[in-house]
């Protein structure tokens, strides 16, 4: 009888061996992710948080995401800049504030902007796509359960039903400066109830491809292949006058802060600032320039362009 054992003893650890090593099941239990809106990279967006098992092909899934956060300057969001404006309702802290950050005031979360600043005038809050999945064909916003929303949502939670594809899930927060934000959204991976599917929003303007693949229930089946995100990222140059030349230089893109160098060009020493677009949906972005120059003067100029289109021609730009 020993000997019996012994014989078998090898076998059982053969079979053992055979199973590849590192293999994971499919995701059927809830798993939680903390995606931090900062992030000192500054590549366009903070993340990626990515689930430790794939998502079944096929199979309904659901992300349950929470929290606030800000985009820009805890100052501006104070209110206490003379020459930007605090628009909308803003909260006085996130629900979930990045580690090591200072609390600041919030205005966005994972699908609606509430409060924001802007330099001319206020306008209403308004839905938000800088949250993005990405279930295995690449990032995108996806659609929320109960769109379109004119407020953010009670408690600022939010349900999007994800159809797996045989790859980990990914969610990220674009933004063209994430070293000024503050604040954690939490997400909840777990697979769907059949009420949930049967609730889903479906895409409002899905593709061909999108929306063959979602069926009726309405599932999102993975971003829109053909969804334009800007890979922009260039360098200005910020004129000046040799009567009264420009001695320091504020830019902002979309509000936000970016650095101002001085640089040789064509043997010259140019005032110069980089701005970057990687990462934004189509849309229009707004470059702000505040310029001292050596008399004293203060003086503005403000730069446009469109993202996800062509470059057009333009004049020559006061500042």
């Amino acid at each position: 009888m020993l000997r019996a054992r012994l014989l078998a003893l090898p076998l059982a650890l053969t079979a053992i061996a055979v199973v590849p090593a590192g293999a994971s099941a499919d995701l059927t239990v809830p798993e939680t992710l903390l995606l931090d809106s900062f992030s000192p990279a500054n590549v366009g967006f903070s993340g990626p948080v990515t689930t430790a098992e794939p998502l079944t092909a096929g199979t309904a899934y659901v992300a349950e995401v929470r929290g606030t956060y800000s985009r820009y300057q805890p100052r501006l969001m104070a209110g206490s800049s003379a020459d930007h404006l605090l628009c909308g309702a803003p909260e006085n802290e996130p629900q979930t504030p990045s580690p090591g950050r200072p609390v600041s005031r919030v205005g966005v979360d994972a699908e609606f902007l509430f409060a924001r600043v802007n330099q001319t005038s206020c306008t209403a809050g308004k839905p938000a796509g800088f949250f993005q999945a990405n279930t295995g064909s690449g990032f995108s916003h996806p659609t929320a359960n109960g769109t379109p929303f004119t407020a953010a949502a009670p408690g600022h939670a939010y349900t999007y039903v994800l159809q797996g594809q045989g790859q980990p899930a990914s969610f990220r927060i674009t933004d063209s400066e994430t070293r000024d934000n503050n604040g954690v959204l939490t997400i909840v991976v777990r697979q769907a109830t059949p009420a949930e599917i049967a609730g889903a929003t479906p895409p409002q303007t899905p593709p061909a491809e999108t929306a063959a693949a979602a069926g009726a229930a309405g599932l999102i089946a993975g971003p829109a292949p053909k969804a334009c995100v800007s890979r922009r990222s260039f360098r200005i140059r910020i004129r000046s006058y040799r009567k009264d030349p420009v001695r320091t230089a504020t830019v902002r893109v979309n509000g936000k802060t970016v650095k101002v160098v001085r640089a040789k060009i064509g043997g010259v020493t140019r005032t110069v600032s980089t701005v970057d677009l990687r990462g934004l949906p189509a849309g229009r972005a707004t470059v702000q320039i505040t310029a001292r120059l050596r008399s004293g003067k203060i003086q503005n100029g403000v730069r446009r362009y469109q993202t996800c289109k062509p470059k057009r021609a333009g004049g020559t730009p006061k500042l």
